[in-house]
Formats: structure tokens, C-alpha cells, sequence
């Protein structure tokens, strides 16, 4: 059951999340491409104290302006949509007074993806299978450049 939950998604060059930290380097951006692009998706989710001791599933996919899930080739040459998934346990750090909201931040990197040229896209986060419309982040592909 998701109670309260708040998630703040960031697009940048690259993200970490270590000892309960988001890093980003060039955050914030909404334009790439058209050329082959590497970026990070930052998330930090703040659960409610009440979730402390319990694991969620928390699940990113791709999706372009027609709603429809961004499907990349594999190497079996079988295409597959774009996504990420990992199940998150939430612990309080040490020390942490009751009642105190747990952050969980996740940090992933995409290494030279090719998207169409103008287009829009958006990553819409789900966790435990609930979505909310707070949960997602747009960005948009340059169109190709005009030769002379």
C-alpha cells in the first residue's frame, strides 16, 4: 500500500547515489540528442516512517509522446522496451528520530542511446505498481541539424 510518498526526478550528465546521497553532474536538463546520448536519471524517494523495514518495487520506463513504451534491439535481436527496476529496502539511518522521513535515492546512468530526432519523451516512474502523475519527467530529442 503506498502512503505518503513524494519522489523528485532529475535528467543530468551523470548521477551516483552513495551513503544516502544523490550526486549529479550537469542537472536539469530537458534537451539531447539527436546524436547518441549519455545521461543519468537521479531519483530520491522520501518514505514515510512507517515503511521503514519493508522493501518496495520501483520500476522506471521510457515512453515516447504516443504513450507508447521506447523499444530499443537486444542482442538476441528481439526488441524490448526501455526500462529499470529494482526492489528497494528502507532502513533508517542511525540515529534517526521516529517519525523522521527515509530518503531512498537512486542514481542511473544510460551510455550512448539513440533516439529519434524531435521527439519528446518522458520516464514515468511506478512503485509497487501505483503511478502518479508527480512521477515522471519529460525531456525532448534536438532536431537534426540543417545542412547548407
Amino acid at each position: 500500500m503506498i502512503r505518503t510518498i513524494r519522489a523528485t526526478m532529475l535528467l543530468a550528465d551523470h548521477v551516483q547515489a552513495a551513503e544516502g546521497k544523490l550526486n549529479l553532474l550537469g542537472g536539469g536538463w530537458r534537451w539531447t540528442g539527436p546524436e547518441p546520448s549519455t545521461f543519468g536519471i537521479g531519483v530520491v524517494i522520501e518514505f514515510p516512517w512507517e515503511a521503514v523495514g519493508e522493501e518496495h518495487t520501483v520500476k522506471l520506463d521510457l515512453i515516447d509522446d504516443d504513450g507508447a513504451p521506447v523499444e530499443f534491439p537486444q542482442p538476441d535481436g528481439v526488441s524490448a522496451p526501455f526500462g529499470f527496476e529494482a526492489t528497494l529496502p528502507v532502513a533508517a539511518p542511525p540515529g534517526s528520530k521516529r517519525g523522521t522521513p527515509i530518503n531512498v535515492c537512486i542514481g542511473v546512468n544510460v551510455v550512448q542511446l539513440q533516439l529519434p530526432p524531435a521527439g519528446r519523451f518522458e520516464f514515468r516512474m511506478e512503485i509497487d505498481g501505483e503511478a502518479h502523475e508527480e512521477w515522471r519527467i519529460g525531456f525532448n530529442t534536438r532536431p537534426e541539424p540543417q545542412t547548407a
